[in-house]
């Protein structure tokens, strides 16, 4: 008889799970029966319904990468599902919910990258299916803070492939810095990720020329993705002349989703001056940089590596929205092996997710807000960073500051907050007014102020005065 621990809300936890395990690197896939995992008193408990496997996935498997997996490793970092125990400091989140584990399954949250919202760089990250076991098993496990809330009306299995390839695009736009209608090239536009980061470009109102190969490509990224121009690196006796002729100028930014060098060393060529080239692909081998180039035409190259929750989140909106499907097919959990050996033979068409779960659930996920519980860590920041993470830390990612005439330091602090949509600053004299006509047209509409002289206070009640709520 199978023995199961029943939860307050009546869900049943088995004791034991079935799971992919991998005891080498490159070796058999094993489907085993493992114990369901442990949970932390700020973790939660998920019921993985469906699982994408990604690249990322196969080169865990194989040991590819100079940092080493773990020993006995379940893959897979895509995996949504349901909600079914909670460590008992978490807040925002219910038994039932549905939500999904992704690459960054826990963070310290109190290091200089973590307050700032790049959690991927913290140095005590853990990661899904790769130093901690992933979603390739019934039941996994992630801190509260790193689940992922999924749009409502979003299907599970179609949100799983976006949590990885999606974000990943949808950062590396980001790292961009464009500005509504400018034109940023996809290099490597006719593949997985670069039909993508077409789409998820032209939804964030930036024009799109597709670098790629072949009339079917062509067609794809013009007609189906929505490309404003198309350049086949193929076939042009001039690349770089080209896309400027082609563009009138050339791009102001470049991502690089290609698996080979040259593209990277023909971007600094052909991107406008103080244009950004952004690395997504992962060439083996080291780039070619005219470094001569790069300087005389103020040229930026960065990389960009996956984001954050809140990013997460962000780019499912984005793809829920404008109705951005990535190619994908859901297959049963134990074709994982052949998903592998399809990839290794560079066979892999579109995207695989598998289907965990033995029941049909409905794949409809409730929208969450989260309200987590303030900590602190006081050594950690400066006045400024402190209060910027406090925020964040209540779910305020939209607000108002009036650091005072002598006080720049601290809006310096601030800004440094990666959450921050907008920020201002005013002379504390009209700060009360400056926060009432913010909160009215915020998205938040709400305005939070910081004063320091008596002057800012009287001003901000005076503004308030009759409010029904003062929040702040």
């Amino acid at each position: 008889m199978r023995m199961s621990l029943a939860t307050p809300q009546g869900w049943e936890i088995p004791v034991t799970q079935r799971a992919y395990i991998s005891k080498s690197h490159g070796g058999r896939l094993e489907l085993a029966t493992i114990d369901v995992p442990k949970y932390r008193v700020d973790e939660i408990l998920v019921k993985i319904l469906f699982s994408g496997v990604c690249h990322t996935d196969f080169h865990a498997w194989k040991g590819h990468w100079p940092v080493k997996p773990k020993d006995n490793l379940v893959g897979g970092h895509e995996g949504v599902g349901i909600v079914v125990a909670l460590g008992k400091d978490v807040r925002g989140i219910s038994i039932g919910d549905k939500v999904g584990i992704q690459w960054v399954n826990r963070t310290c949250e109190v290091c200089g990258f973590c307050s700032r919202g790049s959690q991927p760089l913290c140095p005590h990250i853990q990661l899904s299916g790769y130093t901690v076991d992933g979603t390739f098993q019934q039941y996994c496990v992630c801190k509260a803070e790193n689940a992922v809330r999924i749009p409502s009306g979003m299907p599970l299995d179609q949100a799983a492939p976006i949590m990885c390839a999606g974000l990943t695009v949808y950062k590396a736009l980001k790292e961009c810095r464009l500005e509504r209608g400018e034109l940023v090239a996809i290099a490597g536009a006719g593949g997985g990720l670069g039909t993508l980061a077409c789409q998820f470009a032209r939804a964030c109102g930036y024009r799109v020329l597709a670098i790629s190969a072949g009339e079917s490509k062509r067609k794809m990224c013009v007609e189906k993705l929505g490309a404003d121009y198309f350049v086949d690196y193929k076939s042009s006796s001039d690349l770089i002349e080209e896309i400027k002729e082609v563009t009138q100028g050339g791009p102001n930014a470049v991502i690089v989703v290609s698996s080979t060098t040259k593209p990277f060393d023909d971007a600094i060529h052909y991107v406008k001056p103080m244009g950004i080239i952004v690395a997504v692909g992962l060439p083996p081998g080291c780039m070619n940089a005219d470094i001569f180039t790069m300087v005389l035409r103020n040229i930026t190259i960065k990389g960009s590596y996956v984001g954050n929750r809140h990013e997460t989140e962000a780019a499912l909106e984005i793809a829920c929205r404008s109705g951005i499907i990535p190619p994908y097919k859901v297959l049963d959990a134990h074709e994982l092996p052949k998903v592998y050996e399809l990839m290794e033979n560079g066979e892999m068409e579109g995207r695989a997710v598998l289907r965990i779960a033995d029941d049909k659930v409905q794949s409809t996920p409730v929208r969450l807000t989260a309200q987590l519980e303030p900590r602190f860590c006081p050594e950690q920041f400066t006045l400024g960073t402190r209060l910027a993470y406090r925020l964040e830390e209540l779910g305020v990612t939209d607000y108002f500051a009036v650091p005072g005439d002598f006080n720049l330091g601290l809006l310096d602090e601030l800004l440094k907050n990666g959450y921050i949509r907008m920020i201002g600053c005013c002379t504390e004299l009209n700060a009360g007014y400056a926060a009432d006509g913010y909160a009215r047209t915020s998205p938040g509409k709400v305005a939070v102020v910081f004063v320091t002289f008596m002057v800012g206070g009287l001003s901000l009640i005076n503004a308030i005065a009759g409010y029904p709520k003062i929040l702040g």
